[in-house]
Order: C-alpha cells, then sequence, then structure tokens
C-alpha cells in the first residue's frame, strides 16, 4: 500500500479512549472515541459513522447523549480545537438546555435497528 505524497507518516500514539453509542437516523451505534472534558461534560474525537471517504472524516460528539457537534469535519489533530471553538460560541444556558433535551429523549430510544414500527428516533446534534 502506497501513501499519498501529500501526506506525512504518522507515527503510532497511544490515547485514552472512550467506548459510547452515537446517534444516527436509525437509533445508535457503538463507537470509539478519543474523550476530551469541556463545560462540565464529555465530548469525544471519533471517525464518523458510514464514511468510505477515502481520507477519514472526524467528527465530535457528546459521550452522554451521543448527540454530534454540527458542522465540525476536521482531521483527528483539528476537530478537538473547531469542537472548543463552537461549544465557547454556544450561549451556555442554550447548550445546557439542548443537551437536557436530549438527555430525556436518550433515556427512551433503542439501540440499533431495534426500534418499534413508527418511532421518530433519530439523529441528534447539540445545536449551537
Amino acid at each position: 500500500m502506497t501513501d499519498s505524497p501529500n501526506s506525512p507518516r504518522l507515527q503510532p500514539e497511544q490515547v485514552p479512549g472512550v467506548l459510547f453509542e452515537a446517534r444516527m437516523p436509525w437509533g445508535t451505534v457503538e463507537v470509539l472515541g478519543i474523550p476530551f472534558e469541556y463545560v462540565g461534560r464529555q465530548w469525544a474525537i471519533h471517525m464518523a459513522v458510514n464514511d468510505n471517504a477515502l481520507w477519514p472524516r472526524w467528527v465530535v460528539s457528546d459521550g452522554q447523549t451521543g448527540a454530534k457537534l454540527p458542522g465540525i469535519v476536521e482531521r483527528n489533530s483539528a476537530a478537538r480545537k473547531a469542537a472548543v471553538a463552537v461549544l465557547d460560541a454556544t450561549d451556555k444556558d442554550k447548550l445546557k438546555k439542548a443537551i437536557s433535551k436530549l438527555a430525556c429523549q436518550r433515556a427512551t430510544q433503542s439501540p440499533g435497528r431495534q426500534r418499534s414500527k413508527g418511532s421518530q428516533t433519530g439523529a441528534a446534534t447539540v445545536t449551537a
């Protein structure tokens, strides 16, 4: 396998990991992410689910609710910086309300495709 001539060769790096359920349009899916704490929450940088691109896209989700932060599709090293910028620009009360609402929805959501017929479960994002 050949590397792209434009990309530097990355050295293996050991990082902490967190296994959590990310919200998708069909329910939830387990993903492995790189956690970080910010504004009193645990967030995780992880590869986008169903991403078949040649170069992987990284997104950021709330570790407790599984909701993805909108507008963040970066390389791994830039995803955390982009997430912090989005969270800093978000009104803290609005963020708390959005997370509370998502936490309530999560309590009633089924994993994967096992939800009952007619369920309105879908992908969720933390709206900024």
